[in-house]
């Protein structure tokens, strides 16, 4: 009878431990919102859909309180304007809807 050793352990996924540590960093540098004048955190960079660019505007210039309370208007402005975010154009008056809600250029 052949003894069977039992499979190694996976070792752990350093790229895990590595993006925690380095998300945790980039997270932890507040901004002074341009909107409020305060300073603050920024926005959870998941929850801003926009093109890198703009993204990266929001995220450098926009606090997390502010951000919040966007994600509250923007409901209202998709049930105001009856948005279809299927459509393009819904999508970019959203967007249009966004920026100037922040106080962003809109050709960011």
């Amino acid at each position: 009878m052949v003894a069977r050793t039992p499979p190694a352990a996976k070792p752990a996924r350093a790229a895990l431990a590595y993006n925690g540590v380095f998300v945790g960093a980039l997270e932890a540098m507040p901004v002074t919102c341009t909107r409020c004048k305060n300073p603050g955190e920024p926005p959870p960079a998941h929850r801003v859909p926009f093109p890198k660019k703009t993204k990266d505007q929001v995220l450098a210039t926009i606090c997390a309180s502010c951000w919040k309370e966007w994600e509250g208007h923007e409901i209202k402005v998709i049930n105001e304007y009856r948005l279809n975010l299927l459509e393009p154009e819904h999508r970019h008056l959203l967007a249009r809807a966004s920026l100037e809600f922040l106080g962003l250029p809109l050709d960011a």
